[in-house]
């Protein structure tokens, strides 16, 4: 298990690097937000705060002044990258009585660092709005919060910043004199590894049956794979009971035993099924059936023998299986 301690360390490290981004995109003139870091701030807020907000601006093209609703919590949020007094009056200012009727909270978020002061925020708007100097916050403010999450809301934030948190920052990237990009998805593709195995003597000697060919194209079905895949089907390998050689488990007790959000499960599912590992779930009886063919079946046998099923399967080293 993952300590507080570090997922705190890890999540206050990669908020600090969002704001220290944000910041560098203010000082050459860039303060726009694009959808997606506002979809990813606003997953934030939810986990950190208990709320159920949603992006405003997909509902209605440039809701004015805000950008988050919560209408059953009635709070609503602008996120902005500004952090002047001038950004505050003007949020204030565009918020209509049809959204202080549905809204009795309103924050801003301020990606960037906010000012020590904000004398110059208007008092008529403030008290149009019932806002508070308190209500503008900060990455600050975040970090502070996440500290006195409860450990499965903390774990839950730590899987959306490894699932999201890198591609927000190559969103928010700023492109050098020439418009080219410090990232690229040539720079993201993952490696395909190359550890395939000369003679699969070792195993050979124990599945005699596999011919050499099936092998190596087992090695390629597995390759084709994203790596975190490969590791959620281990976890379905070593928590799914046996069946002549394939493994079964529930979708709900799977999830339960992963602790992961649906669309993170489902999107996992989606790649085994459509590359043929595993078959379409029957919504009637809900189980996970994995489908490996007689040598795979041998392979994950011989890695759970000899205790190297996820150096096999994960890391793609086929050379454990040479003599």
């Amino acid at each position: 298990m993952i300590t507080r301690g570090i997922i705190i360390g890890k999540l206050i490290d990669d908020l600090s690097k969002l704001q220290g981004q944000i910041e560098l995109r203010c000082q050459v003139g860039l303060t726009d937000l694009n959808k997606y870091c506002e979809d990813f701030i606003k997953e934030v807020l939810n986990i950190c705060y208990k709320l159920n907000l949603k992006n405003l601006n997909t509902e209605r093209a440039n809701e004015p002044g805000l950008d988050l609703g919560d209408d059953k919590n009635k709070i609503a949020y602008q996120i902005t990258s500004t952090n002047t007094s001038e950004k505050v009056n003007n949020t204030l200012d565009a918020i209509t009585e049809e959204q202080l009727s549905k809204y009795q909270t309103i924050k801003i978020f301020i990606l960037s660092k906010k000012q020590g002061k904000y004398d110059a925020v208007k008092a008529e708007l403030m008290k149009k709005c019932s806002f508070e100097i308190l209500n503008i916050m900060d990455i600050s403010d975040l970090c502070k919060q996440t500290i006195s999450l409860k450990y499965e809301d903390l774990y839950t934030l730590y899987k959306l910043f490894e699932k999201e948190f890198q591609i927000v920052i190559t969103e928010i990237e700023i492109p050098d004199k020439e418009g080219k990009y410090p990232t690229s998805f040539i720079d993201k593709l993952e490696v395909i590894p190359n550890t395939i195995c000369q003679n699969a003597k070792r195993f050979l000697v124990e599945h005699p049956q596999n011919k050499l060919s099936d092998i190596k194209d087992t090695f390629k079905e597995f390759g084709k794979l994203p790596r975190i895949t490969r590791d959620f089907l281990e976890i379905i390998i070593k928590t799914g009971e046996n069946i002549d050689g394939n493994f079964e488990i529930t979708y709900k007790e799977l999830k339960r035993k992963l602790r992961i959000n649906e669309s993170e499960l489902r999107e996992e599912l989606e790649i085994l099924i459509k590359r043929r590992f595993l078959f379409e779930i029957d919504e009637e009886d809900d189980n996970i059936r994995t489908r490996f063919n007689e040598t795979q079946i041998d392979i994950i046998s011989f890695g759970q023998n000899n205790v190297c099923l996820n150096k096999l399967l994960v890391s793609m080293d086929f050379t454990l299986l040479d003599e």
